[in-house]
């Protein structure tokens, strides 16, 4: 009796410590013991802008259900786990960090507003998983950060390009600027300000508006008073309609500049035909004619039922990077090794666009991101005008 209680105890410590070792922390989900790969998605499942969370899942799904079906990375499947950030920065943060310290993730794909993802970036050092985010602002780039990667192309970048756009395609001259009041809309603006005056465009008016925002006749009751031939607006997806919307109501017939956000699904749909006749530099369209674009958007649209949002496509090129970088990896599928899979990302063809980690320039050297597009929004969709390569 005594031998069989020994016998007994000496399995549940085996038991015991086998358990513990699989319950593991955030580092330990792409371990070479590991039966899956486990990405994680943080995005906005819940409240006001849960639309961008649902495209962002839809494209997230997408790609695991394509690539499992050919057998995964490196022949194991991959496991997609979701946190709902809410509505605030405080619930943001605390989302993103529960996926890096309990979800068990080798990496991270977030759409958080720039404010969040600049919040959030030192979290990503800390616990050194890879964080690649749907964001644009330059400020995140310039933390400096090892473990965060940019997918779209920085507004420092593209800046100019919008610029050019306004005074070129647009003959805008004298220029207002309406812009939200946040480490994006304010870091863009100021590039496109400076790019308009560079090019000789008077900046006559430029008002700024908090987040929450979306009434606007106080704001373009100034703009007409300053007798402007052209407006850039530089706002959130949720903003973008209310302000077309409201613009079209007025009769405000100026040449119409929007950011990339103009151009998307949730902005149009919110929109309407209000939205017809704006131009705007896009990440993203979906009349984008290269064969990649066309077979996301045929992919995408039948397997859900509409067409993408930039929300949608951004993810799915990140899972693409993410992928791409897995494969290349010789050995322990560890978030350390993705990372430095990532350094060596070089013509990763995707929907949106074509990425490259190029190192000549430190300070864009995490932007993967190589084009954009410029479109005019011509009965719901966003007709290709030009594409400006990086």
């Amino acid at each position: 009796m005594k031998k069989l209680i020994t016998l007994l105890l000496a399995v549940l410590i085996v038991f015991g410590m086998t358990a513990c070792g699989n319950g593991g922390g955030g580092n330990e989900g792409g371990g070479a013991e590991a039966e899956t790969i486990r990405i994680g998605v943080v995005s906005t499942f819940s409240g006001n802008n849960s639309g961008h969370g649902e495209y962002c899942k839809e494209g997230a799904e997408l790609w695991k259900e394509e690539v499992n079906a050919n057998g995964g990375i490196n022949g194991k499947l991959v496991e997609l786990v979701y946190e709902d950030n809410g509505d605030t920065n405080e619930s943001y943060q605390s989302a993103f960090v529960k996926m890096l310290s309990e979800d068990n993730v080798v990496a991270v794909y977030s759409n958080g507003f720039s404010d969040q993802v600049t919040m959030v970036i030192p979290d990503a050092d800390t616990y050194q998983i890879p964080f690649l985010a749907g964001n644009s602002s330059q400020a995140c780039l310039n933390q400096g950060s090892d473990y965060y990667w940019m997918i779209r192309l920085s507004d420092a970048i593209v800046s100019p390009t919008m610029a050019n756009a306004c005074v070129d395609l647009l003959n805008m001259s004298k220029v207002a600027i309406l812009q939200v009041n946040d480490s994006y809309g304010d870091g863009m603006a100021d590039f496109v300000e400076e790019a308009l005056k560079a090019r000789g465009a008077e900046v006559a008016l430029r008002l700024s508006f908090d987040g929450d925002v979306v009434q606007f006749n106080s704001y373009l009751a100034q703009v007409e008073a300053a007798g402007v031939d052209g407006i850039v607006g530089i706002a959130h997806q949720e903003q973008c309609g209310p302000l077309m919307m409201q613009i079209d109501a007025a009769e405000i017939d100026v040449p119409l500049m929007g950011c990339s956000q103009f151009a998307t699904a949730l902005a149009i749909d919110t929109a309407g035909e209000s939205a017809d006749g704006w131009y705007s530099l896009a990440d993203w369209t979906n009349e984008a004619d290269t064969e990649t674009a066309q077979a996301f958007v045929k992919a995408y649209t039948e397997k859900w039922g509409r067409v993408p949002d930039m929300q949608s496509v951004v993810c799915y090129d990140a899972m693409h990077i993410l992928q791409a970088a897995i494969e290349s990896i010789d050995g322990e599928i560890t978030p350390a090794a993705i990372n430095e899979a990532i350094y060596k990302t070089n013509n990763i063809v995707g929907a949106m666009s074509t990425y490259k980690c190029d190192s000549s320039n430190p300070a864009y050297e995490h932007c993967l991101g190589q084009s954009i597009f410029t479109t005019q929004t011509v009965n719901g969709s966003g007709v290709v005008i030009g594409v400006a390569q990086r």
